[in-house]
């Protein structure tokens, strides 16, 4: 039987390299949120919200899983927000890996309101 130290020594972040033509073909990495991060969301988007403010629903999935090279968050949601006024083609591409890699469906915003 596994024990919780044996567990939460278990790197089980799925993360993929995610190549954006439209900034140039730079690879972004797109990672697993947290279980913790993904709680967070749904709480926040539950109900209409998420279909109310896609792009708040967007820069929180997108907040959740993007990642330096160093592993750490790209960056606060302030900044995530900010990519929000670059290319909606980048973005979308962005925001579908990190749904796949978290295991949320595609139209994941349409998932999270029925929550």
């Amino acid at each position: 039987m596994a024990t919780i130290e044996q567990i939460l020594a278990i790197d089980d972040a799925d993360v993929r390299q995610v190549v954006v033509p439209e900034w140039g073909g730079i690879t972004v990495r797109v990672a697993c949120m947290s279980a913790a991060d993904r709680a967070i969301i749904e709480r926040d988007f539950s109900g209409k919200r998420a279909s109310a403010d896609p792009a708040g629903f967007r820069v929180a999935i997108l907040s959740a899983c993007l990642q330096g090279d160093d592993g750490c968050h790209l960056g606060p949601s302030d900044m995530i927000a900010r990519l929000l006024n670059k290319s909606a083609v980048a973005i979308e591409r962005l925001f579908d890996a990190a749904c796949e890699v978290s295991g949320l469906a595609a139209g994941a915003d349409k998932e999270v309101e029925k929550n």
